[in-house]
């Protein structure tokens, strides 16, 4: 099952999460994932396997500044990624340290053998995350 995540990077609570068992692009889920959210987004921080131009344009018409590398196929592309902000796009490791902490409880398998078992786990524990980053 492929899971993504829209995390505060700053709370490090789940925002958002979507799931699917298809090999769907990433720029697509980050664009489904996107318009669910766009209004409270100032920034979206992702990685080179979310590069996808409708997806950058998107946050931009609704004002959201997409922190998103490039595909390095071409010289243009190098130097915007060289103009990104270091310190702002590391952050999106955060949403990795979340991924961390939820493999943590249980280990990285999960123990239902259905889709809707499976995603009902996975639910449930980014329920507890959540749960557990308000109460602590």
């Amino acid at each position: 099952m492929k899971t993504t995540l829209l995390v505060d990077t700053e709370s490090l609570a789940i925002k958002d999460v979507h799931f699917t068992t298809k090999k769907a692009y990433d720029g697509h889920i980050g664009l489904q994932v996107f318009r669910r959210n766009a209004g409270d987004l100032r920034e979206l921080l992702a990685d080179k396997m979310y590069s996808w131009k409708e997806l950058r344009e998107k946050c931009r018409k609704e004002a959201t500044r997409p922190v998103i590398k490039h595909c390095e196929q071409s010289s243009l592309q190098k130097a915007h990624n060289a103009r990104i902000d270091d310190d702002l796009y590391n952050q999106r490791s955060m949403s990795e340290t979340v991924f961390s902490m939820l493999k943590a409880d249980d280990g990285e398998n999960l123990h239902t053998r259905t889709w809707h078992g499976q995603f009902r786990e996975l639910t449930r524990k980014c329920i507890i995350h959540n749960l557990s980053r308000a109460v602590g």
